[in-house]
């Protein structure tokens, strides 16, 4: 495939299968991923990743991204601001990456983020230590309102990767690491359904605790509803 032919065939894919799941009434996708495949993080990305090259990388989510709004899915571009070679479903994964790296690392996001194509952003658990190196991203103030609001000017929705993976659990409980997360500026977060009644308890005592500010909740619910509203979803 030649470039072009290559993200006309991404931009065909994205709206078929865009089709087919908005009949099953999904309404936000949880791709495209925006990370450079590495030598380093070739086994865990594998395929899921557009390759080594940032422009092209770039073109690809941005090609995904208009195949899904034309179906009107929203997308969520990931994992912010990458992995290393660990996978972090497993254990606590590190990015020893210098500040020059990093910015190499992270430029798809940053490309994909400043054409204003992704509703969301997902931030992962990786430790990134020359950014924060006491805190998962997903913890992390500094990687999501330092690095990934203010620095790169997203302002969509923040999302953090999955709370029940081990990158997280082998050291705080699903529901302690959800709060702490909304309070670094997370917007949305994950975990699977045996935790759920666990995590909304936690989240309503830290707010009514003041470990969690209200306003906090409210910027988080604003940014999800004006999505909602944005594709229709309501009115």
């Amino acid at each position: 495939y030649g470039v072009e032919t290559a993200l006309d065939a991404v931009l065909r894919d994205s709206e078929n299968s865009a089709a087919l799941i908005r009949q099953l009434g999904i309404t936000m996708n949880l791709a495209p991923i925006a990370e450079m495949l590495t030598g380093e993080n070739a086994m865990f990305l594998d395929t899921r990743s557009y390759g080594g090259d940032a422009d092209f990388i770039s073109a690809a989510c941005a090609a995904f991204i208009t195949g899904m709004n034309n179906a009107g899915i929203t997308c969520v571009i990931k994992h912010f601001p990458g992995n290393s070679g660990e996978d972090p479903h497993l254990k606590k994964t590190l990015l020893t990456n210098s500040e020059s790296e990093l910015l190499k690392m992270t430029e798809p996001f940053i490309n994909v983020i400043r054409s204003k194509a992704p509703a969301g952003v997902m931030v992962s658990h990786v430790i990134v230590e020359n950014w924060d190196n006491a805190h998962n991203a997903s913890l992390s103030e500094i990687v999501i309102e330092e690095k990934l609001r203010k620095q790169f000017g997203f302002t969509g929705i923040v999302l953090a990767d999955d709370f029940s993976m081990g990158a997280i659990t082998n050291s705080f409980a699903a529901e302690t690491a959800v709060v702490r997360s909304l309070a670094a500026g997370a917007d949305m977060v994950m975990s699977w359904p045996r935790n759920l009644y666990a995590i909304h308890g936690a989240i309503l005592k830290a707010v009514e605790s003041g470990n969690l500010k209200e306003e906090r909740i409210i910027e988080a619910a604003e940014r999800i509803i004006y999505e909602k509203l944005r594709i229709g979803i309501i009115r």
